[in-house]
């Protein structure tokens, strides 16, 4: 494995990581501090007796953000009932503050960082994340007391059910963005577009409630299409550059805003990249046609490039991502015109290869939905080939989804809402094609959303609304979104899309 110390970037992610909760220089862990939701402090005026579900959502988005474990996720949610009740307490023990009770004295921020919800969480889950690291069998509750230090590590452990119950509440809320690589994903509660603009520079999207749509440039010389993702309080936007290697950049809710680094390596397609396990990973094509590697570890703040072989040929087009439990999985259409799929597995630390067959006339697009990996692609007749991995059973199973009156064009995009799978593709008009499986029916339903789709779209869920974004004919954004009280709707962002 071949290392790059990038050091304009590690400089900025250490600064970040200290904000983000590393403790000051001699803080010590204070197992006298008391959890506001055992026992009330006395400066707190009375602790709500329930959740408060906007910091319960905000938790558990930061959480899927960084994408973290069960069990560390199980133990934010733990530590939040016995600190606060999930509330965002203005009061505590002592100078303890906001959902998790942190100290400013013990290093966790400032009063003003403690209490924005997402940079506490942010915090809490980046030290949750090296305790299961450093402890790979501790349970929630021994993660959560190792991480908060507190009088009362038996609170954690007697809090689980509700913790779980707490989860259950939330878990269709969020959304895990950039699964698949996206260009598009929820940051908090903005919506954030990127494309390549007609000037092959970065352009940038974004909307924001009670205040609208917004749109700039953040530079730079891009080919192809970009991918990105949310990371605890930062934005992070990947793409090839002109000299084939990754470009990245990344803007931090610090007040430091928008920072840039060229990664180096070899990207000869376009990448697409996830989070794992608070670990940011970005794959593209190298020069050979081979699957090439890199991640980012907030262990060593350094980024490290392999290259994922065993595939018997070069692969064709671009890539889809995901992260599946203990594994990394990436998809591309084999020159065959089948699907190649390589995964690596925490508990071997092997890549694996596999020839999944089928028919890929196009680069695939994947995700995850209740526990199956699903994967689709263009067939020869211009349908829409599926396949999916079942637990149940460890096979791989394929399907066309039928429906659309003309064959589709480009890449399609899918993605999973509730209980239902969908995906997105140009049509041959420039309409949106759009199909979708329920699990109620078992059926998959078509419909031509019309508008302009002059370019792949990409979508995203936004709580319990679906978003969708392409390039129109004027090079603009154009957006398609549906809720569930106003069905589909229609608007043009404007900005300066290729």
């Amino acid at each position: 494995m071949r290392t790059t110390r990038l050091i304009a970037v590690a400089a900025s992610l250490l600064a970040t990581a200290v904000l983000l909760g590393a403790p000051t220089a001699g803080a010590q862990p204070d197992t006298t501090r008391v959890p506001a939701g055992v026992v009330m402090p006395a400066n707190c005026p009375s602790i709500p007796p329930d959740r408060d579900l906007d910091v319960t959502t905000t938790v558990h988005q930061v959480g899927l953000d960084l994408g973290v474990s069960d069990t560390v996720m199980l133990s934010g949610f733990e530590t939040g009932w016995v600190e606060s009740h999930m509330n965002n307490l203005p009061c505590g023990d002592r100078d303890s503050l906001g959902v998790f009770q942190q100290r400013p004295s013990q290093g966790w921020g400032t009063p003003a960082e403690i209490m924005d919800v997402r940079h506490a969480s942010t915090s809490y889950f980046t030290r949750a994340i090296n305790s299961e690291r450093n402890h790979p069998a501790y349970s929630a509750a021994q993660i959560a007391w190792d991480v908060q230090r507190s009088c009362c590590p038996q609170a954690y452990a007697d809090a689980q059910a509700k913790a779980q119950s707490l989860l259950a509440e939330v878990a269709g809320s969020g959304t895990v963005d950039g699964v698949g690589g996206a260009r598009a994903f929820k940051w908090g509660d903005q919506q954030l577009i990127f494309s390549r603009g007609t000037d092959g520079a970065l352009h940038h999207w974004y909307w924001i409630p009670g205040e609208g749509t917004r749109s700039d440039s953040w530079g730079g010389t891009v080919v192809g299409e970009p991918t990105g993702f949310a990371y605890g309080n930062q934005e992070h936007v990947f793409a090839r550059g002109p000299n084939n290697t990754l470009l990245h950049w990344w803007w931090i809710d610090d007040g430091s805003g928008l920072h840039f680094a060229d990664w180096g390596g070899e990207a000869y397609g376009d990448p697409t990249a996830f989070v794992w396990n608070g670990q940011q990973h970005i794959f593209a094509k190298n020069a050979a046609g081979q699957l090439f590697h890199w991640f980012w570890d907030p262990t060593d703040l350094q980024v490290h490039t392999v290259t994922w072989s065993g595939a018997p040929g070069a692969f064709v087009g671009g890539l889809s991502s995901f992260a599946y439990k203990n594994q990394q999985h990436v998809v591309a259409r084999g020159p065959n015109n089948t699907l190649y799929h390589w995964w690596w597995d925490q508990a071997t630390g092997q890549v694996t290869f596999a020839d999944w067959g089928g028919q890929a006339y196009s680069d695939p697009t994947a995700f995850v939905w209740n526990g199956q990996q699903h994967i689709f692609a263009k067939n020869a007749a211009g349908q829409l080939f599926h396949w999916f991995w079942d637990p149940t059973d460890h096979q791989v199973h394929t399907v066309t989804w039928s429906g659309a009156p003309g064959t589709f064009v480009g890449t399609p995009f899918g993605y999973s809402f509730g209980n239902q799978q969908h995906v997105v593709a140009r049509g041959p008009n420039n309409t949106l094609y759009h199909w979708w499986w329920d699990q109620a029916t078992g059926q998959v339903t078509f419909a031509d959303w019309g508008g302009q789709a002059y370019g792949d779209p990409v979508a995203f869920v936004y709580g319990d609304q679906q978003q969708i974004f392409a390039t129109s004919a004027r090079n603009t954004l154009y957006h398609w979104w549906w809720t569930p009280q106003e069905g589909g709707q229609q608007n043009d962002w404007g900005g300066n899309a290729s």
